[in-house]
């Protein structure tokens, strides 16, 4: 029910959103079945952070396998490298929305 909810506005998420990022928090959108890169911006999420997959089995599990992989690369990279990867969580591979798109 938080799609209605009465306690987050817009502003308000994305204020949370922002003040989160300045703090060192990486946040990424994945949205099926959506324009998730309209959503994710309005939201104030970075592109690089985005991802289409598609709403079936196969593309949940490839959205899963897609985010899992993101985080094994993101914690095991020296400090360097986690700064770079803030922005682009991904490192350019959107293996979920490969598969959204050639199917």
């Amino acid at each position: 029910h938080e799609n209605a909810s009465h306690l987050w506005s817009r502003e308000r998420l994305f204020a949370v959103v922002e003040e989160k990022k300045e703090a060192g928090w990486t946040f990424v959108f994945m949205g099926a079945n959506q324009d998730s890169y309209a959503m994710g911006r309005d939201l104030g999420f970075d592109r690089e952070n985005i991802q289409n997959y598609r709403g079936d089995g196969q593309g949940t599990r490839s959205a899963m396998k897609s985010f899992s992989r993101g985080m094994s690369e993101y914690r095991t990279s020296l400090p360097e490298e986690k700064i770079r990867r803030k922005k682009d969580f991904y490192d350019g591979r959107k293996e979920a929305e490969t598969d959204h798109e050639t199917r």
